[in-house]
């Protein structure tokens, strides 16, 4: 037992960097929902034993991001337009939660980084700067879910936020559309949160799940409707 502990500081950021890696790659596109993930691959392709390819692959799992499946290993998880509806339920009710805590607990500096957010988010929007868009959508979500001040909800909010990421990208046509109404909504979360009314921050955010659902279910709606057109 000493003898295993004693390897774990050499190990561990080499599994965390090796998990980081491939969570990143899952995230943007890289590796798509249901591809195989192989351990002699990963060492391969990231320069590591197989050791801490193979506990990447178990955070990974963690995450709720892989899968073990019979005769085929470990994959990306995939799911279907029921699956993203029933994640962003989950999401408007914990997102809604966040907020409402983030009202009662972001101290100053806080609170001063959610007003710089929204007034960088709104440059972005306006210049159509999609990659900052999608940072700073990250951040303003982040910063009331880590404000939050549950570390439980936090946890839990992430895994669904990530889900969410990943089918949006297998299914939508649109998964960096950018509107004007996301600072219309981030600005009245945020206009709640600051006036440390937890009441109407917990609506407005989940309003703001609700209208991003909407939006993304009727992109699905659309390419549906353009893949069954005759040519």
């Amino acid at each position: 037992m000493t003898a295993s502990l004693s390897l774990l500081p050499a190990v561990e950021p080499l599994t965390t960097k090796a998990a980081d890696a491939l969570r990143a790659a899952i995230l943007s596109g890289r590796i798509q929902s249901g591809e195989r993930l192989s351990v002699p691959e990963i060492a391969r392709r990231l320069g590591i034993s197989r050791t801490p390819a193979r506990e990447a692959l178990l955070l990974l799992e963690r995450d709720g991001l892989v899968e073990s499946r019979p005769r085929l290993g470990v994959v990306v998880i995939s799911g279907n337009e029921k699956d993203l509806k029933q994640l962003f339920d989950l999401r408007e009710m914990l997102d809604g939660m966040a907020a409402r805590l983030a009202a009662e607990t972001l101290d100053k500096a806080q609170r001063s980084r959610l007003s710089a957010i929204l007034e960088q988010h709104e440059s972005a929007v306006a210049s159509q700067l999609v990659d900052r868009h999608i940072e700073l959508d990250l951040e303003f979500h982040a910063l009331l879910r880590d404000g939050s001040g549950n570390v439980y909800l936090a946890e839990s909010l992430l895994k669904i936020e990530r889900k969410i990421m990943l089918f949006m990208r297998a299914f939508s046509t649109e998964p960096k559309a950018m509107s004007p109404a996301v600072i219309r909504e981030h600005r009245a979360v945020a206009k709640a949160v600051l006036a440390q009314d937890g009441v109407r921050a917990e609506e407005t955010a989940r309003a703001h799940v609700r209208s991003v659902s909407r939006f993304y279910q009727k992109s699905l709606a659309t390419r549906a409707g353009t893949e069954e057109s005759p040519p």
